[in-house]
């Protein structure tokens, strides 16, 4: 929320080389003070689990492991949805700037959207928490695509400050519920045997997709001269995703056994 407000205003100042070196040694040091507050939990047995080197050869019921998973089609869908979402999620935050200076807003209040996009998306992670407490992950996800979706649709014609500042915030909170919905989703459907294996292939998908996405979007800006193309082209690849939501379903353990 802080960083794209201060780095106009360090770009302004000092010009985009320098002002990348200053964020970078600010974000540096930053890392290096909060590193200092990290401290390593003792071991301890969890429950379930006797002793933490046996966890992986463990398999509670209703967990699947990741050689098993991988053989379902479950898994390759959510990867699937999460390169396709992901991609428009990065291709946003990387060009909602650019656009605002494109219809004439000034680049301290373009960047002030980004801003706002930041902290709308810190309500949006604390909201979806505790929904998916409440109604589970899969339907917390839903909830959160159609207010991408919604989000998408009025930035086809967001065209002043204030549409930008609304879309900001229906966006903002998709975007925080989206990357919070995603890890519990994947344990709902797996279970947490294989968690950390499972998610960072989910989250490798995503990652391809958010490299991808900025790069095809600013492709098409370049080629089309305005953001209209490409802002049409993320809001269909985001109904794609949306509707293979709900080609998502359990796996049933009991096949593997």
């Amino acid at each position: 929320m802080i960083f794209p407000l201060l780095a106009s205003f360090l770009i302004s100042g000092f010009g985009w080389r320098k002002a990348g070196v200053i964020l970078g040694v600010l974000a540096l040091l930053s890392l290096l003070v909060i590193a200092q507050f990290l401290k390593k939990e003792p071991d301890k047995p969890e429950p379930g689990f006797p002793n933490p080197a046996g966890r992986a050869a463990l398999r509670p019921d209703g967990n699947l492991s990741f050689s098993e998973a991988r053989r379902t089609f479950p898994l390759w869908l959510l990867c699937i949805i999460n390169l396709t979402i992901v991609s428009c999620l990065m291709s946003i935050l990387v060009h909602i700037v650019p656009h605002g200076r494109d219809i004439g807003i000034s680049a301290h209040k373009a960047a002030s959207v980004l801003s706002a996009i930041g902290g709308v998306s810190m309500a949006g992670r604390f909201i979806t928490g505790m929904v998916i407490d409440r109604i589970g992950g899969k339907r917390s996800m839903i909830l959160s695509l159609l207010l991408l979706l919604m989000g998408l649709l009025w930035l086809q014609t967001a065209d002043t400050l204030w549409k930008l500042y609304v879309f900001a915030c229906i966006y903002g909170l998709a975007h925080g519920g989206f990357f919070t919905v995603i890890s519990p989703i994947t344990a709902e459907l797996f279970g947490t045997a294989s968690h950390g294996a499972l998610f960072g292939l989910v989250v490798f998908f995503g990652t391809a997709g958010g490299a991808l996405g900025p790069i095809l979007t600013g492709y098409l800006f370049d080629i089309s001269g305005s953001y209209s193309l490409p802002f049409r082209l993320i809001l269909s690849i985001s109904a794609l995703g949306f509707l293979f939501l709900f080609l998502l379903k359990p796996v049933n353990p009991q096949k593997f056994n």
